[in-house]
């Protein structure tokens, strides 16, 4: 029997910090206006509570219908005068990505966790619930533990479970049937690492707990979901030998027993399968299929299994292999109508590890509509690495992406630049309207960039300027184009371009409502609303 010590905690006895209506920390907005795709866009980074500290975003959620919650972690200087590193925090975004209040939990004496990628689930009253983990300042080992959230993203501590003097894990949590919660976590014990699996009640008290892996093994459960019985879909990682680890994809009865396991691969060690429930009831995986015997390089990786027996409904790879390149979650856009999954990359014009946040949209039988990757810019990051973890559809038809930036690429290294990363783009992936338009395919999209093209005069009749302004060191500041895009989405003049000024001549065109973009190659970099008269 797994020996589980559970700890309750009433709000009042654990120390929180709420900054409602309060944002300052260093952004520029990238907003294009509504178009039939997409309504605005933006991109910005966030220093929670504004202490210069590091920060990451792990999971995203809609709370109602125009607002999200960002969960992740940070460090920060507390009211009692520890330094807590890392700590809870939560965000509460308005569609535009303003901060409506900021929330974090401070336990006394201890750091406490996110559960990573993904880690936090809705709830049917309105809040949410997520997974993590807790590690005292004075005692080895951690304890896995569930947090709530209300829809405003206020944060408290729920539960602890673990035995002492051992690293229990959190990864993720999920709301049951019966009001109840799901914790998906792990477990060090005597140099073995194997998955546990928790049901509660709805207060957090453990009605069964069960340990999956083999003896000896290093088994990770880290994603899971309600089946449509009152069953679950538990994913992640086995050990299937010494040197192969595979995807590992489980159903499980309510009371946590196996109806079906299965792992898959090819020769080389492949990702963690994250996974999510579809309509149909099917649960859909995504991941990182192995392409060498370092993980190094891989390819994005999805796909679809029969909830009844596990088999394949289907799956796809994308891309070529790269370093890096792996999905960190998947979610259905709405019933059958295809998905969204989030990830990061190392690909592009650079040889060396510039990491970049990756969206990932397919049709319902996994082919792909778009994939593409995106990278941080701003007065202080022109060349922001980073990746995304999470990414939900929002309610104009686009999308809206979790995650962290990680310093700029070339140079230099601002101080304590590791931030949370949001971005939303409309239903093609595109910052501005338009960049599915091109004649290129774009697979880039650099953002925040806004002011890099300035048009003038707008409105225009016969002719106007597009000054083109890059900061220094640009990576993209060869095979410059400019690309017009009419509001029903044709491109309908291409040119080359050049750092400065240059001239847009728009006789022929009708009068309406343009999109002027400017690419390098296979790369957006900016784009501007047009008013031809």
């Amino acid at each position: 029997m797994v020996e589980t010590r559970v700890a309750f905690f009433r709000p009042d006895l654990v120390e929180r910090m709420r900054i409602p209506f309060l944002f300052s920390g260093i952004f520029l907005a990238a907003a294009g206006p509504a178009s039939s795709v997409a309504a605005q866009t933006f991109t910005r980074r966030y220093d929670a509570l504004d202490q210069q500290r590091e920060q990451f975003g792990f999971s995203i959620e809609r709370s109602g219908t125009d607002r999200y919650v960002v969960l992740g972690t940070t460090a920060l200087v507390a009211t009692d005068g520890e330094y807590y590193n890392p700590a809870v925090v939560t965000m509460l975004l308005d569609i535009n990505g303003n901060v409506l209040a900021e929330d974090t939990l401070i336990y006394p004496l201890h750091e406490s966790y996110s559960g990573g990628w993904n880690c936090m689930s809705p709830l049917s009253d309105g809040g949410f619930v997520s997974a993590g983990w807790t590690r005292s300042f004075i005692g080895p080992g951690s304890r896995a533990a569930i947090y709530a959230l209300t829809d405003l993203g206020a944060v408290s501590l729920v539960a602890e479970y673990g035995t002492e003097g051992d690293p229990w894990y959190g990864y993720q949590t999920i709301g049951c049937k019966d009001g109840g919660f799901l914790l998906i976590g792990g477990k060090e014990v005597n140099g073995e690492t194997d998955a546990v699996v928790t049901k509660t009640d709805t207060s957090g008290g453990v009605l069964w707990q069960q340990t999956y892996g083999g003896a000896g093994q290093v088994d990770f459960l880290l994603a899971g979901d309600t089946a449509q019985d009152d069953g679950f879909f538990v994913g992640g990682q086995a050990q299937v030998s010494p040197s192969d680890l595979q995807f590992w994809v489980q159903r499980l009865d309510a009371s946590g027993d196996t109806i079906w396991s299965r792992t898959w691969g090819g020769p080389f060690a492949e990702w963690y399968a994250q996974l999510s429930t579809k309509a149909n009831a099917n649960p859909v995986i995504a991941s990182a299929w192995g392409e060498s015997d370092d993980y190094d390089p891989t390819r994005c990786y999805m796909a679809e299994l029969d909830a009844d027996d596990g088999e394949f409904v289907w799956q796809r790879w994308y891309g070529s292999p790269s370093l890096g390149t792996r999905l960190y979650s998947v979610k259905e856009t709405s019933a059958g109508q295809g998905h969204i999954a989030a990830g990061g990359t190392v690909e592009g014009n650079t040889p060396d590890l510039f990491f970049k946040g990756l969206l990932l949209r397919t049709a319902d039988n996994g082919d792909s509509l778009w994939m593409r990757s995106y990278f941080y810019y701003d007065s202080l990051m022109n060349d922001g690495m980073g990746n995304f973890f999470d990414a939900v559809p929002a309610g104009d038809g686009g999308f809206i992406a979790c995650g962290h930036t990680q310093h700029t690429y070339a140079g230099p290294d601002p101080y304590d630049s590791r931030d949370i990363w949001v971005m939303k783009v409309d239903s093609l992936g595109c910052i501005i309207p338009g960049c599915d338009d091109f004649n290129v395919t774009i697979t880039e999209q650099v953002t925040n960039l806004k002011e890099a093209l300035t048009v003038a005069p707008n409105p225009a009749q016969g002719s106007t300027t597009v000054k083109v302004t890059l900061p220094a060191g640009s990576l993209f500041s060869k095979d410059l184009r400019l690309r017009l895009v009419s509001a029903q989405g044709q491109e309908v003049l291409v040119q080359k371009a050049a750092v400065g000024e240059n001239a847009l001549l728009l006789q022929g065109h009708a009068a309406g409502i343009y999109y002027v973009h400017l690419t390098s190659g296979s790369t957006w970099l900016s784009g501007a609303r047009l008013v031809v008269e």
